[in-house]
């Protein structure tokens, strides 16, 4: 006899979504978190994140995106919160880069929606971007903004109206399978017994999975940043896309969306991911006065009207697997261990899809997608 069913380890982006999931069919469900529910200490915070559906990562994620569009839809109307807001996305690329061929290959396998413009078209469009000659855009009108922790406190809400229970600021210290259960142990001690949990920790999951598998993820530093602008109008929603800007030099891409309060803009990308040291659940998340310069200067050759520096500025933590793909699949024995993370910074805006997907498995044995499993390390 186990404590509970069901248990959610992480109660984030995926795992929010997992719960409601598996609340919906089982009210013996418990999730655990190590902060509060929709902390910014963590890949949910920095306010939103971008869905598009047109995406440069591949097709393999192709359903996940389709039913999460879906999914953001619906839990927008049961919850009444303005979750996803359809803004259209411009990707901005050199006009001869692979991201051109890249992007308009599976717009056209997977039949979507989609306009090519030239720079002049961007110009006449979206005149807040700098662009030059050599530059184009693909726009996805499918394309939008999540909002993060609004998005989180919904589908907890949901879940805990169907019976979920949820244990706050309970760190977990280690998960183990045996053949009759799973028995999670906090750090305080106590024990807690479930039948089948899905992992779903983020950037604090490797020391709770096996040294085999922790060595291929890494949890790393993600700095975002936001602007003042000399003419909010031009930035706020309506006016302006989400948006991601990459050019011949840049060794990560630049990204942002509209401004959501009036005052500031969120265009970021300009620090590179780094390595992230995790001695205790909560972290460090100043941003330098040389980085917030270095950010300033890059922000405004993308864009027109922007404060020198950045007005705002916060590192937020993420897991990095070794190939950039995520893991979702069973890590033990008994298949009763799912876990699900190393979503390598893609992972918010297909959150609610992947949520469904891991509740389908402990709930009816529904087989997970190989693409993302975990054996694939093995073979490296």
């Amino acid at each position: 006899m186990h404590d509970y069913d069901y248990g959610v380890i992480g109660v984030g982006s995926t795992g929010s979504m997992a719960l409601r999931k598996i609340a919906s069919a089982s009210s013996s469900v418990l999730g655990i978190e190590g902060g509060m529910i929709g902390h910014d200490n963590s890949a949910v915070g920095g306010d939103t994140r971008l869905f598009r559906r047109v995406y440069r990562e591949g097709a393999q994620f192709e359903s996940l995106l389709e039913s999460s569009l879906k999914g953001w839809s619906d839990l927008q109307a049961r919850s009444g919160q303005r979750i996803f807001t359809e803004t259209g996305m411009l990707s901005i690329f050199d006009d001869s880069s692979r991201d051109k061929d890249v992007l308009l290959g599976h717009a056209a396998a997977a039949g979507l929606r989609h306009e090519y413009l030239t720079p002049d078209d961007i110009n006449s469009r979206f005149p807040q971007f700098r662009v030059g000659a050599h530059q184009a855009g693909i726009y996805d009108p499918q394309g939008g903004f999540i909002r993060t922790d609004v998005a989180v406190r919904a589908a907890v809400d949901l879940a805990t109206e169907d019976g979920a229970e949820v244990k706050e600021c309970s760190i977990v210290a280690a998960v183990e399978s045996t053949r009759s259960g799973v028995v999670v142990t906090l750090s305080s001690g106590e024990t807690i017994s479930f039948g089948k949990v899905v992992l779903t920790c983020g950037a604090r999951t490797v020391p709770l999975v096996a040294p085999q598998l922790a060595q291929h993820l890494a949890p790393k530093r993600v700095v975002m940043t936001w602007f003042g602008m000399d003419a909010p109008d031009d930035y706020r929603i309506g006016n302006f896309p989400i948006f991601g800007y990459r050019n011949s030099d840049s060794e990560q891409g630049v990204y942002g969306a509209p401004s959501i309060d009036g005052i500031s803009v969120k265009v970021s990308g300009f620090i590179p991911n780094g390595p992230l040291e995790l001695p205790q659940f909560q972290f460090d998340q100043t941003v330098s006065m040389e980085e917030r310069c270095w950010a300033g200067a890059g922000a405004n050759k993308v864009l027109q009207g922007l404060s020198d520096g950045p007005t705002r500025a916060t590192a937020y933590a993420d897991l990095y697997s070794s190939d950039h793909l995520p893991i979702i699949d069973w890590v033990d024995d008994y298949q009763r261990i799912c876990l699900c993370s190393g979503f390598s910074g893609k992972g918010f805006k297909m959150a609610v899809g992947v949520g469904e997907v891991v509740a389908d498995a402990l709930l009816d044995s529904v087989p997970l997608d190989p693409a993302f499993n975990s054996v694939r390390f093995c073979r490296q």
